[in-house]
This record gives structure tokens, C-alpha cells and sequence, in this order.
């Protein structure tokens, strides 16, 4: 991030984000996020497809909650 924002002060987006089950993401969700707010970061874009891993929240339900804990998002999407 401090490289970046050497030679750019446009807002930084990280794309392809997600944990896997195993990696205990109700625990790592809050750090995440906290961390993009502290380095102030436009946001993340959840990598939400089921590859070799399942990435998607929707199939983790502690997980989900945790990130909508975090972030204030709705119940429905």
C-alpha cells in the first residue's frame, strides 16, 4: 500500500478477496475490514464463486454473519 500510494493518491480497491472455511473467516473477517479502514481503502470485492475452494458466504453462514456484523449490510441482498 505505501508503494501505491507513492504514485497515486486515487482510491485503492482490492479485488478477488475470500477465505476459505478452513481459515476460520468468522475470526479474520473483522481484522479484514478494520484493516481496510485503517489504511483507507475504497473497499474489497468478494471473490464469490465456487472454485476448487467454496469462497462464497452465502455457504458459510457464521461467516456471513460476521461480515454483515462488520459492515452493516442487510439480512437479503
Amino acid at each position: 500500500m505505501t508503494t501505491v500510494r507513492r504514485f497515486t493518491g486515487k482510491p485503492i480497491l482490492i479485488s478477488e478477496v475470500g477465505m476459505a472455511p478452513v481459515s476460520d473467516p468468522v475470526a479474520q473477517i473483522p481484522a479484514l475490514l478494520a484493516g481496510i479502514r485503517q489504511r483507507r481503502l475504497l473497499g474489497l470485492v468478494w471473490f464469490d464463486a465456487p472454485a476448487h475452494q467454496d469462497w462464497r458466504l452465502e455457504d458459510n453462514p457464521p461467516a456471513l454473519l460476521a461480515f454483515r456484523a462488520v459492515t452493516g449490510a442487510p439480512g437479503h441482498w
